[in-house]
């Protein structure tokens, strides 16, 4: 059985006040530990943007899980992106991702995979929605990829 855990870790953005968390600059500072466990083995234990991994996932969930999910980050280098790829195989998803854990090859059947991602992405929304204190859905992915472009540009 898969399961996907997750805690925000400690973060600059714990000293913002409520206005400035929720200012899309500031989003790339929220981070949280995510670990993919499947059947108890942990599979990826990494802290990620958890606001920027939430948008893609929640793009991919609300267009089609026939294709691959792909979570890219602005926070590794080219070559360990995709962090995470959530492949279909059939009847099935596998999940790979540069920075494995286990030696074993992770795949889920899609009907579970895609109810413990849904589940993964509500949890998260309402943990993201808490600390920023903002709906996230106002936001789209693109919007905070072009951000955060913009502020790795004037650094």
């Amino acid at each position: 059985m898969i399961n996907f855990d997750f805690h925000l870790v400690a973060s600059p953005m714990d000293q913002l006040s409520v206005e400035e968390r929720a200012k899309p600059g500031n989003f790339m500072a929220l981070d949280t530990n995510l670990k993919i466990k499947y059947n108890n083995t942990i599979y990826f234990d990494e802290d990620i943007a958890i606001i920027e991994f939430w948008l893609q996932l929640n793009e991919w969930l609300n267009e089609s899980s026939n294709a691959a999910f792909q979570y890219q980050t602005m926070e590794v280098e080219d070559e360990f992106n995709p962090l995470i790829s959530i492949s279909p195989k059939g009847e099935f998803y596998q999940i790979t991702s540069p920075w494995i854990e286990s030696e074993f090859a992770l795949i889920v059947y899609k009907t579970e995979m895609v109810k413990k991602l849904i589940k993964l992405r509500d949890d998260m929304r309402e943990v993201i929605e808490r600390y920023i204190q903002k709906d996230i859905s106002v936001y789209e992915s693109n919007l905070i990829e072009k951000i955060i472009n913009k502020i790795i540009e004037v650094d």
